[in-house]
C-alpha cells in the first residue's frame, strides 16, 4: 500500500490536486456565509468534501472573497460533481 501511494504521489505535479487537502476544511473562515444570514450577503454556492462522512456538502462562499484565486489544491469546489471526482476516490 505504501509503495502504491508513493508512486501515485511521485507522479503528481505541483499543480495536481493533493489528496490530503480533502481532509481539510477551507481556511478562509471570513469567506464562509452562515445559513442564517445567507439572504443578507451575496454569495456563491460551493462544495467541500467531508472526510468523515465521505460526502460533499454545500457551503456559501462570500462574493467579497475571490473566486478564481481559490487554489486548485484547496478543498473548495464549484460543483458537487467536481468535489466527488477529486476527493471520493481517495477513501
Amino acid at each position: 500500500m505504501y509503495k502504491a501511494w508513493f508512486i501515485i504521489c511521485a507522479l503528481c505535479s505541483s499543480e495536481a490536486f493533493n489528496p490530503l487537502k480533502c481532509q481539510e476544511k477551507p481556511q478562509e473562515k471570513h469567506c464562509l456565509i452562515e445559513w442564517m444570514v445567507r439572504d443578507r450577503w451575496p454569495h456563491t454556492v460551493r462544495y467541500v468534501y467531508d472526510w468523515v462522512t465521505r460526502k460533499c456538502f454545500e457551503i456559501r462562499w462570500s462574493d467579497h472573497c475571490p473566486d478564481v484565486p481559490v487554489p486548485t489544491t484547496s478543498n473548495n469546489f464549484p460543483s458537487e460533481d467536481e468535489c466527488l471526482d477529486q476527493c471520493s476516490g481517495w477513501n
